[in-house]
């Protein structure tokens, strides 16, 4: 299987630079733990960079939440202007008030999934599943992570051992089964 790195690049020029990373010594696995191990004058600069850099992405995301927690908020005064004249109006109103909350607590989900969650999908589907959200919607990690604690720490190690050659007793694909005699067997065939 070809290893990819972070933006599906699977040239051997990426995957010698994935594996010079994965293996070696000293390198960091977050941004966090490399500022740490910078000095302190080299941190500061390269903090600054970061943040001027991200500014604008932070800016945009800022602004983003604002205006659907607007909308939500807004949604929610028409349904009680509107629950007096056409109740039917403002049921459908409330319902899609609450689709957008859900879909705001979704979107917080995906935003805010440590690095180490395997996979996002079922993190989400455990996360409902558990109600590990506070009262404002965020997601409480550490109940989710104590709950279903196979959902993080990577996908290394989670591999199959599954392939063409599984169950026919060649290479270490060997699972001890094989396969001739099994069919031999159902024939009522021995050897």
């Amino acid at each position: 299987m070809e290893k990819q790195n972070i933006v599906g690049d699977t040239s051997p020029q990426a995957e010698a630079a994935a594996a010079a990373v994965d293996g070696a010594p000293g390198v960091p696995e977050t941004l966090a733990a490399w500022l740490e191990r910078l000095p302190e004058a080299e941190r500061a600069s390269v903090a600054w960079l970061f943040e001027t850099e991200t500014q604008g992405l932070r800016s945009a995301l800022k602004a983003e939440r604002e205006a659907r927690g607007g909308l939500e908020k807004r949604l929610r005064e028409l349904t009680r202007e509107v629950e007096a004249s056409a109740p039917a109006a403002a049921a459908q109103l409330e319902a899609l008030a609450g689709d957008l909350a859900a879909a705001q607590r979704r979107v917080a989900f995906y935003e805010g999934a440590p690095a180490d969650l395997w996979n996002s999908r079922l993190g989400w589907l455990a996360a409902q599943e558990l109600g590990a959200f506070d009262a404002e919607g965020r997601v409480e990690w550490d109940a989710l992570r104590e709950a279903f604690p196979e959902l993080f720490g990577g996908v290394h190690g989670r591999v199959s051992r599954a392939g063409a050659g599984a169950g026919a007793g060649s290479g270490d694909h060997s699972m001890g089964v094989d396969m001739n005699a099994a069919i031999r067997r159902a024939a009522g065939r021995r050897k």
